[in-house]
């Protein structure tokens, strides 16, 4: 097994985010996803680009059923209280004030 250090740090830095702002703790998954979308702004986040900077290194492009693991996880972030907003045709981004 192999640890993408990368990925690894980048979780590591929500956490910490996440420690000083009172938000829930993040799987490693969530942060990145938490991440991208905070990175992003008001944008709309496409779920290729999610699925990218999850296993974009992955040569298959990740597992098998992807659009419904990132569904998956975005319903974890909104059950620890995180405002996601799904935006039909493109993607995610979070709710103003989130």
């Amino acid at each position: 097994m192999t640890v993408d250090v990368g990925r690894a740090a980048r979780a590591r830095d929500i956490d910490l985010l996440a420690a000083k702002r009172d938000w829930p703790k993040l799987s490693p998954s969530e942060a990145i996803i938490m991440a991208v979308l905070c990175q992003a702004g008001s944008r709309g986040v496409s779920r290729e680009t999610l699925v990218d900077r999850l296993w974009g290194d992955d040569p298959d492009g990740g597992p098998a059923g992807t659009d419904k693991i990132i569904s998956i996880h975005v319903s974890h972030l909104r059950a620890k209280g995180v405002g996601v907003e799904t935006l039909w045709g493109i993607g995610y981004r979070l709710r103003r004030g989130a």
